[in-house]
């Protein structure tokens, strides 16, 4: 339990540190895909694999940063987890514009629009 608590935090701190601390934030990503490699999968751990693939390709590894994203899709899926599908597509889309046709990555950002609706 108190792992997914830890990775909910890392979760936040890694918005709040993209936008106010940019050079940080591959911490908190790393900190949560160790989290989940050590103590296994849950939910949360969608949230850090796609955060690592995003990094990665803006690092100008695509190739890898999508195989990531893909992760953490399967992982949402295996779980059922509503809750985070929105969030992980959304994130996931930044990757899939560069690796996909653009209709294809504006339909998965609908899709996960949508999700987020729908949970609040």
């Amino acid at each position: 339990h108190s792992k997914i608590i830890a990775m909910k935090v890392l979760s936040r701190l890694n918005i709040t540190l993209v936008l106010s601390r940019p050079d940080f934030s591959p911490v908190a990503t790393l900190q949560m895909v160790e989290l989940s490699l050590t103590h296994g999968m849950s939910p949360m751990s969608a949230i850090g694999f796609v955060y690592l693939g995003s990094m990665l390709a803006s690092l100008g590894h695509m190739r890898e940063g999508s195989r990531f994203v893909k992760l953490a899709l399967n992982i949402v899926q295996l779980f059922g987890s509503k809750e985070l599908a929105g969030e992980v597509m959304a994130i996931s889309t930044q990757t899939a514009a560069y690796v996909e046709p653009m209709q294809s990555a504006i339909e998965f950002h609908m899709v996960g629009h949508k999700s987020s609706q729908e949970v609040g």
